[in-house]
């Protein structure tokens, strides 16, 4: 394990092109999470979309480095993504073309994401089979402490961070889903629509096992919240129907900083908009290592 984590921190931190440039400029404020450390992990070439934050609120200064160039270094620009504006996720692309009916350059509502200007670097989609450019994406979330980061992450194979000093983990937990590819969670979850998109994502691109009693929770979660309302709505939700993308932000700002830390204690002071009845190892689908 030990030598795993070893390689997973220099990858990222020496031999990636891209995350290495942003660990060199930004080395006490830059942190890597998320899908790009589970495809190093379990080998996945296809690697697309990195995840990342600037603590201390540093994203606008990460956004001016990487969109004013610089000699020896890509170029980079903002990203075209789709703009959903508070109705259904649903509603912002069209069925039909399956393309989105309204982008907008870079800023969604919770990050910001930049591509590079140009070709050298492409990656094959493996869903789509279509060669992508390398896309970066930075949290607006305003972290000091990226241990944060990791106790707000709800999905145990998602509980990962690399700083440029060290890897951040509770526990070997996520160690163990990503090793035999099963999707665990703690009893409790942010947005149950995007953790549902989440788990067929891995479902479908990276091979994980997603076990129907996590899927059925997931979905009663989001029932729950659609006949009570109990759920953060955001600025520009009146009614929550399901499809709505919620405020993760405000949703983890709110149990990190009003409830007690749930990755220690698997989430039981949380508030019922945030449970789901599923529990690390449920499946019984992890292996004895």
């Amino acid at each position: 394990m030990k030598l795993d984590l070893s390689k997973l921190h220099n990858h990222f931190v020496k031999e990636n092109p891209i995350t290495k440039m942003m660990f060199d400029e930004f080395p006490n404020d830059f942190m890597v999470f998320g899908g790009s450390l589970t495809d190093f992990l379990i080998g996945n070439p296809n690697t697309i979309d990195y995840d990342a934050i600037m603590l201390n609120n540093k994203w606008k200064d990460a956004e001016d480095f990487l969109l004013n160039f610089k000699p020896n270094r890509n170029r980079w620009q903002l990203k075209r993504i789709p703009l959903i504006q508070g109705t259904t996720h649903w509603d912002t692309f069209d069925k039909k073309s399956g393309k989105p009916k309204r982008t907008t350059l870079g800023h969604g509502p919770h990050f910001v994401s930049f591509e590079e200007v140009n070709s050298y670097n492409m990656k094959i989609n493996p869903i789509r089979n279509k060669w992508y450019k390398p896309c970066l994406s930075l949290s607006k979330l305003n972290r000091t402490d990226p241990m944060e980061m990791v106790d707000v992450a709800d999905a145990v194979n998602n509980r990962i961070g690399i700083t440029k000093n060290e890897v951040l983990m509770r526990d070997e937990r996520p160690l163990e889903c990503i090793k035999w590819r099963t999707l665990e969670y703690d009893g409790w979850c942010t947005d149950p629509g995007n953790a549902l998109g989440r788990c067929n994502r891995y479902k479908n691109t990276k091979g994980f096992y997603f076990d129907e009693k996590l899927e059925n929770s997931l979905m009663a979660l989001i029932q729950y919240r659609i006949d009570s309302q109990d759920v953060i709505k955001g600025d520009n939700i009146e009614t929550y129907t399901g499809n709505e993308m919620l405020p993760i932000a405000k949703e983890t700002d709110d149990i990190y900083f009003n409830y007690e830390n749930p990755v220690l204690n698997k989430g039981k002071d949380l508030p019922k908009r945030y449970k789901i009845d599923y529990h690390y190892n449920d499946s019984g689908m992890i292996k004895e290592i």
